[in-house]
């Protein structure tokens, strides 16, 4: 019992002495040139963005920035539930990208599919999502196909797996994109692909919504892609979700018909100059790489 007494005072000593030397720790750093008490009269005291890089690194100034631009008009976008227009836009620097228009994704009537799967389970569900495709999907993304490369501007198509596109032929010289996750930005390089084509907006369609499509729109968000989601040239199984991501996309992204997209070509009146920036592209703008 009393060596039990002695060894518990000496855990109280040892950690006692280990707190008051953090605490010492702690009082050097932040009192030190370039610590942490610098770094914060720099965030709240100074508009250089040299300055702020330097001593906070680029994460931090990113984040100081985004969130700057995003105080000025994202309540804006919340209150209306909507982007109002896009920052800028220049159609050699477009592309469309057609996300897994593929038989396990769109053929509802072969039960060795996907879609032909979820018949089993939700008939309903399965009759509408083709029902849609066929009156609605189909005959707007043929007409967007079209359309750009008329204007030849870049058309990418994205599979999983190694199927072929239902439907649409791609032509020599258009890209098949085969990912290897839901969104086409995951564990993959087709940023740098993009990259490589010079593009900065994408214009998005294809199936399902609420989660090829919807992951691919947001991983290009998040690497500061302008993007368009057009609409009716989208399906997913399940309206509601559909619905959900149309509203996701639209505060982040726009959304356009594609009615809109042909007429409004080059698509100048959809500009908003003080639009909010993707986070990427406000982060590589701002010289805060």
């Amino acid at each position: 019992m009393n060596w039990r007494f002695r060894s518990q005072k000496w855990q109280w000593a040892l950690l006692s002495l280990c707190c008051f030397a953090a605490a010492a720790c702690v009082m050097i750093v932040s009192t030190a040139p370039g610590g942490p008490a610098d770094a914060s009269e720099t965030v709240l005291g100074t508009t250089d963005r040299d300055a702020t890089r330097e001593q906070l690194g680029p994460l931090s100034g990113r984040t100081m920035g985004w969130t700057q631009e995003m105080g000025r008009k994202w309540p804006l976008y919340v209150a209306l539930g909507r982007r109002t227009g896009v920052g800028h836009i220049d159609p050699r620097r477009c592309a469309l990208v057609v996300i897994d228009m593929q038989p396990m994704a769109v053929d509802t009537r072969n039960p060795k599919w996907l879609m032909g799967k979820v018949r089993e389970w939700a008939p309903e569900l399965a009759e509408a999502y083709e029902t849609r495709l066929n009156q609605i999907v189909w005959p707007n993304l043929e007409r967007l196909v079209e359309f750009f490369r008329t204007k030849e501007i870049p058309i990418i198509f994205t599979v999983l797996g190694d199927e072929t596109v239902a439907r649409i032929t791609p032509r020599k010289g258009e890209l098949v994109w085969q990912k290897p996750r839901t969104g086409a930005f995951a564990v993959s390089d087709f940023d740098e692909r993009l990259t490589a084509l010079g593009v900065d907006t994408l214009f998005i369609t294809g199936v399902g919504t609420s989660h090829c499509v919807g992951f691919s729109a947001l991983g290009a968000i998040d690497h500061g892609y302008q993007v368009i989601l057009v609409k009716d040239a989208t399906a997913d199984p399940r309206p509601d979700h559909y619905e959900a991501f149309m509203k996701i996309i639209g505060l982040f992204g726009f959304v356009q018909t594609t009615d809109l997209v042909i007429s409004d070509y080059p698509w100048e009146s959809w500009v908003d100059d003080d639009a909010l920036p993707p986070p990427g592209r406000l982060m590589n703008d701002s010289g805060l790489d």
